[in-house]
C-alpha cells in the first residue's frame, strides 16, 4: 500500500493476535474491493440486481474493482484492479508507487485538485458550479485521461458497465460526459453493446459493509470454524 507507506506489511497477522484468533480467519481486502462487495450484495446470500460490473474508486489513489456473478476478482495476490498504476504517460508525473505517468498521477483526488487549483474536491465542486475555466478544463482532462484508460479495460475485459465511487462519484455529473465519448470511440463492442457509466452517492462506510458482508459470507459458507472459535 504505496500511499500508506506499508511494505511487507502483514496485517492479517496482527489483527489476528490482537482479536485472539487463528490468522485463518482473519480476511484482508482493499477498499475498492470492499466496496464492490457492497455493491454487489443487497444482504449477505442476496445478490444485488447488477451481476457483473467494473467498479472504479477514487481517493486518494484510485482502485477498481471487477465484480462477476457477485465476487470481486482479486487475483493471485489481491493486486487485480490496481487501475491507478496503469500507465497514461510514460513520461508523465512521478507516482506514490515509483512508477511515472500513471492514471493516478493524473485523476487521483490530490492531482485533480492540484490542476484545478482547489484545496479539496469540496471546493473543486463549488468552482465548477460557478463556471472556473480552471477547474472546467481539469475536470474535462481528467475525464478524457479516464474514458481511455477505462476503454482499455473494457476492451480487456469485455464488460459493459462502469460505477464511479469516491470522489469520482461525486465529481461524475461532470466527468461522465467526456468518459461516455472515449468509450464510444475506443471500446470494440460499442456499436453493438450499451456501455453505461454510473455513479453512487458519496459513502464512505460502504468499504466496511462490503467487508462485512465478505465475512458473513465465509461464516455462511463454512460455520464450522467459527463455533469452533
Amino acid at each position: 500500500a504505496p500511499n500508506l507507506g506499508w511494505w511487507n506489511v502483514r496485517p492479517s497477522e496482527t489483527v489476528a493476535q490482537i482479536v485472539g484468533v487463528d490468522v485463518s480467519l482473519i480476511g484482508v481486502g482493499n477498499e475498492a474491493d470492499c466496496a464492490a462487495e457492497a455493491i454487489a450484495w443487497d444482504a449477505p446470500a442476496r445478490p444485488s440486481d447488477l451481476g457483473e460490473f467494473l467498479y472504479v474508486s477514487g481517493e486518494v489513489g484510485i482502485g477498481s474493482a471487477l465484480v462477476t456473478a457477485g465476487r470481486a476478482m482479486t487475483g493471485r495476490h489481491g493486486w487485480a484492479g490496481e487501475i491507478g498504476h496503469v500507465c497514461v504517460d510514460s513520461a508523465g508525473p512521478v507516482c506514490a508507487c515509483g512508477a511515472t505517468g500513471c492514471l493516478e498521477a493524473y485523476v487521483g483526488q490530490a492531482a485533480l485538485s492540484a490542476a484545478a487549483g482547489t484545496r479539496d474536491t469540496d471546493e473543486l465542486i463549488a468552482r465548477l458550479h460557478e463556471g472556473n475555466p480552471r477547474a472546467l478544463a481539469a475536470v474535462e482532462a481528467a475525464a478524457t485521461t479516464l474514458g481511455v484508460v477505462l476503454a482499455g479495460a473494457l476492451n480487456l475485459l469485455d464488460v459493459s458497465q462502469v460505477i464511479l465511487g469516491g470522489h469520482l462519484g461525486r465529481l461524475a455529473p461532470h466527468l461522465i460526459p467526456g468518459i461516455d465519448a472515449e468509450l464510444r470511440r475506443r471500446v470494440v463492442a460499442a456499436p453493438f453493446e450499451t456501455l453505461a457509466v454510473t455513479s453512487l452517492p458519496d459513502d464512505r462506510g460502504m468499504a466496511c459493509v462490503g467487508a462485512a458482508y465478505l465475512a458473513l459470507h465465509r461464516v455462511l459458507n463454512d460455520p464450522a470454524p467459527w463455533l469452533a472459535s
